[in-house]
């Protein structure tokens, strides 16, 4: 059979409209656009061209490149630039213009192009099913329609620019592995807060609820949803503020934010399972095909703002499938949680080239559905002004973030919520990660960085705050580690007392290594900070005026060709201070009174017990309260975190508290003079080593004792008698030992 019928330059046109068309007359013919070859009478049959470079009506106001798409204005019959707003019978990329438009011009040389998918004979246009792209009327029927069609032609749908208001939810594949693809004309891009003419929004979907998924696919494989908006009605949170951990200050009293049936942008299973306790989304039918679930769901080019979830993915209640999700430049704005997922069984998901911004939390798999979320893999994505970025359980599957970028957060929140012993790993890789205390006002962090049960890794990450850090908490169990390995972090001080790094006495204490960490004082210059440091370190790292400024778990050192083995000043790194009592939390700062006044510097870091954070059932005691001054046996400290975060004196008020001690260690002999019942310490030598608030070890010297003052001078006041009096008093904290030689065993 002959397949060939004629080029495709022209074709037969028969005129069935209410006027005649003229000789060189251009028409939208279907989905693009065409020039009369001769005079078409009402009735009769002519030929149309369909390709060419001619000179064209044009919009005068338009302005465009050679090269560019112009869009055939259908009620101007003239083209315009491809920032047009395109009408419902308009024609996008009708043409392509071959010299530059300019103002006032009202035609210009342009070849014809075949306006949207004029080779894609598989598509279906949602303007052939009666939509309203000016979002005045309900479209959801309609599309809804179109959707049922391409389901059962195996064609993709295709949905023009405009704005699509919503009654109902979009039905994208509910049957049993239904597979569709729905692809609009742009999507990820923000979308103004007023959508008004004089804009081209692209495709957008505006539900007019806020009770159920705009848009929802259930048990289905394959479905494909690309390029396009959608905006949903829940009034919070307003522009740019302050992030809390308060859900009220991210959902309006007229959006659903149940446990099994959240307000969402897009819903993956929802109605997989029998109607949930929550009673499930109001006028949806559930029970359908219970003990199925999706796979191979495809988001690309997604803009989703104004929902309580924006995705929410297996929150059901099931655990079936909901597998290899791929969420690909999606783009999610002010929800209280940008991505849910509900059961361990939605694996091998990623999210990758997006972004979620102004949202309480940017993933929880812990608030809905079985409460038991795997997350996808984060690539490439940006977070920003949002409270935490993650809430999960390493019980049900590893994290990562892979060179992702954060800004404006308080925290990265917890990937464990209490002592389980399943513990996946946590990694943090590349990337830049910046805390924000300041906003509107401001308002210290909460107390943990983040909390995590399972192997944790930061590796060549950077983590700065706008305000110096005493101490970076990283909490959890042992034997699982927290590493830091080829990070900077932003702190106090100097390299003679850098800031506290994972320091915790909860959970027979989580043990942070450091490994390679630079750390950028608010003043001065970078220093390193490593539990191991090599030979090529030795001269900024053991040689700083004298003294190694050691890690909590540091191991050893090399200076020069000689390597050395760290031993600690104490078994702890947490000293107790006895005889606290009136402890006392206030607006503005801590007081509590001690009977060993004498042990306590300014400048000291106490631990306080907090409470339990975010989702978690375990209170941690940190490093949270830096003296600021000391009046005989009076000691005030301030805040270093949000001071609502600090558990109150009734649940914990310890006669002992815990100081965090800052390690140290000579690097090379260091020697003074005692004089037993006097605090004087005469005749450093040298002078460059010690520093006030270091704690100091020596014969004739008290246990804890303490530099007062004369810090880097000849003469120092110690903070206790010493009990002899001798010359040439070796002195130290922790000390660098050389390793012997001989066998241990």
């Amino acid at each position: 059979m002959r397949k060939y019928v004629q080029p495709g330059d022209h074709v037969r046109f028969t005129n069935a409209g209410l006027a005649a068309i003229a000789h060189d007359e251009v028409i939208a013919y279907g989905h693009r656009l065409a020039v009369a070859v001769g005079d078409i009478a009402v009735g009769a049959t002519g030929e149309l061209r369909l390709e060419g470079v001619m000179r064209l009506p044009k919009v005068s106001g338009a302005v465009f490149a050679a090269g560019e798409r112009l869009t055939w204005n259908n009620t101007l019959k003239a083209l315009d630039d491809s920032m047009a707003v395109v009408g419902p019978y308009d024609i996008p990329n009708a043409a392509i213009a071959v010299e530059a438009g300019t103002n006032g011009q009202t035609t210009c040389i342009a070849v014809l192009s075949g306006g949207w998918f004029p080779d894609r004979v598989g598509t279906i246009n949602a303007f052939d099913y009666d939509v309203d792209p000016t979002g005045v009327n309900d479209s959801a029927a309609a599309l809804n329609a179109a959707i049922l069609d391409a389901i059962a032609e195996k064609r993709r749908l295709f949905v023009p620019p405009g704005i699509y208001g919503l009654n109902s939810p979009l039905a994208v594949a509910v049957g049993l592995y239904q597979s569709v693809e729905i692809c609009g004309a742009s999507g990820a891009g923000t979308v103004p807060e007023s959508i008004a003419t004089a804009w081209r929004p692209g495709t957008v979907f505006v539900a007019g609820f806020t009770d159920k998924p705009a848009i929802y696919t259930n048990t289905s494989r394959g479905v494909v949803m690309r390029d396009f908006a959608v905006l949903g009605g829940n009034t919070k949170p307003t522009e740019y503020f302050d992030p809390t951990d308060t859900q009220a200050d991210y959902v309006g009293a007229e959006s659903r934010s149940t446990r099994y049936s959240p307000y969402c942008g897009i819903a993956i299973d929802p109605l997989n399972v029998a109607t949930p306790a929550d009673g499930g989304y109001p006028g949806m039918t559930y029970s359908q095909n219970v003990g199925a679930g999706s796979s191979h769901t495809v988001l690309d080019n997604v803009f989703i703002r104004g929902f309580v979830v924006g995705i929410a993915h297996a929150c059901s209640g099931a655990q079936q499938n909901a597998d290899h999700v791929k969420m690909r430049r999606v783009r999610i704005m002010r929800c209280d949680t940008g991505l849910a997922v509900g059961h361990a069984q939605a694996k091998i998901s990623s999210f990758r080239d997006g972004s979620i911004t102004q949202c309480r939390e940017g993933f929880n798999g812990l608030s809905y559905g079985a409460q038991q979320g795997v997350p996808p893999v984060f690539s490439e994505t940006e977070f920003g002004y949002v409270y935490r970025l993650f809430a999960c359980s390493n019980a049900f599957g590893p994290l990562t973030l892979d060179n992702c970028f954060a800004e404006s957060f308080r925290t990265f929140g917890q990937a464990s919520v209490g002592a389980s012993t399943a513990r996946s790993p946590v990694r943090v890789r590349g990337g830049s990660y910046k805390l924000r205390t300041a906003w509107t006002t401001t308002k210290l962090l909460p107390p943990l960085l983040l909390e995590s049960n399972g192997p944790t890794k930061f590796d060549s990450v950077p983590l700065t705050c706008d305000v110096a850090m005493e101490a970076w908490n990283f909490a959890g169990g042992t034997p699982t580690p927290t590493v830091l390995e080829g990070c900077t972090l932003t702190g106090r001080g100097d390299a003679n007392f850098p800031p506290l790094i994972g320091i915790t006495d909860t959970f027979n204490q989580g043990v942070v290594r450091i490994n390679d960490v630079y750390i950028q004082p608010t003043a001065g210059s970078a220093f390193r900070m490593s539990d191991i440091l090599e030979r090529n370190f030795a001269a900024s790292a053991i040689g700083v005026s004298g003294r190694l400024h050691a890690t909590p778990h540091q191991r050893s050192a090399f200076g020069g060709a000689a390597q050395y083995q760290y031993v600690p000043g104490d078994a702890d790194s947490n000293a107790s201070i006895g005889g606290c009592s009136a402890h006392s939390l206030n607006v503005n700062d801590m007081t509590f009174t001690t009977t060993s006044a004498t042990s306590v510097a300014v400048g000291d870091v106490f631990l306080w017990q907090m409470k339990a954070q975010g989702y978690s059932a375990v209170k941690f005691l940190v490093p949270a309260l830096k003296v600021t001054g000391i009046v005989g046996n009076d000691v005030t400290c301030s805040y270093l975190f949000d001071s609502s975060q600090y558990d109150t004196v009734a649940n914990y008020a310890p006669a002992s508290m815990q100081v965090a001690i800052r390690e140290w260690a000579p690097t090379q002999s260091l020697t003074g003079d005692t004089s037993s019942g006097s605090p004087t310490l005469s005749n450093v030598s040298p002078t460059t080593i010690l520093k006030n608030g270091d704690v100091v070890v020596g014969a004739g010297i008290p246990a804890f004792t303490r530099v007062v003052s004369g810090g880097g001078t000849a003469t120092i006041t110690l903070s206790k008698n010493a009990t002899a009096t001798a010359t040439g008093v070796a002195m130290y904290y922790g000390r660098l030992h050389t390793p012997t030689t001989s066998a241990a065993f």
